[in-house]
């Protein structure tokens, strides 16, 4: 995603325009793509308070809340996404605390939440351990998902050379860092976390993604 807060805004608008692509893509993430994050959280973490880091639209937290009844917060830089998060929770009557804020500096006391976790944020920094160190500083439990260099994605950065930015962007922004397994666990490591457990999760036959727990 965009690094600068315009180019963040930017992005968000787009998710917000009535484009009828982008329009369809939101509605997939909202009914499909979202309920596989959740049910990664559902299985491996328990009812608690809840921080997503770098949530956009929060559309993962908003439905966990729904499924468990999590105390769900926020946290994005960009206020265009999170008014889309507010939008979102009053569809789905869940309370959704929101905070603008950086994800590398968070305005939270260490451990303020039982799970800290956000899905497809962190393979856009540099420094992937920065992110995840201040996630576990404030959470007791993190949560990392990231999207794998399957064959769906291996065929959406070809067409990203192709099609307009406008189209490409609802998939891909084009700035993401791809890891392995093995790396993964390494950055939540590196990070500071004494135990790991990662796995594997495939959507739509073609698309890949990566999940790691960390404490």
């Amino acid at each position: 995603m965009p690094q600068t807060i315009n180019s963040w805004e930017d992005y968000w608008k787009t998710e917000t325009s009535r484009n009828p692509f982008s329009a369809f893509l939101y509605l997939l993430r909202e009914r499909y793509w979202t309920g596989c994050f959740v049910g990664v959280a559902l299985r491996l973490t328990k009812k608690g308070t809840v921080l997503e880091a770098g949530s956009g639209s929060a559309l993962s937290s908003i439905q966990l809340a729904n499924k468990r009844g999590d105390r769900v917060t926020a946290l994005d830089y960009s206020s265009g996404a999170l008014d889309i998060a507010r939008r979102a929770a009053a569809k789905y009557s869940v309370r959704l605390d929101t905070v603008q804020a950086d994800l590398t500096h968070m305005p939270f006391e260490s451990k303020s939440f039982d799970l800290v976790w956000n899905s497809g944020t962190i393979e856009h920094f540099d420094d992937v351990v920065a992110p995840v160190r201040e996630m576990l500083r404030v959470g007791r439990q993190i949560l990392i998902i990231i999207p794998r260099l399957s064959i769906g994605f291996r065929i959406l950065l070809l067409l990203a050379k192709i099609i307009p930015k406008k189209l490409s962007h609802a998939f891909l922004e084009g700035n993401e860092h791809w890891y392995t397994e093995k790396q993964l666990a390494d950055i939540l490591r590196s990070a500071g976390c004494r135990s790991v457990l990662t796995g594997k999760l495939r959507m739509l036959v073609f698309f890949g993604y990566l999940y790691a727990v960390g404490e």
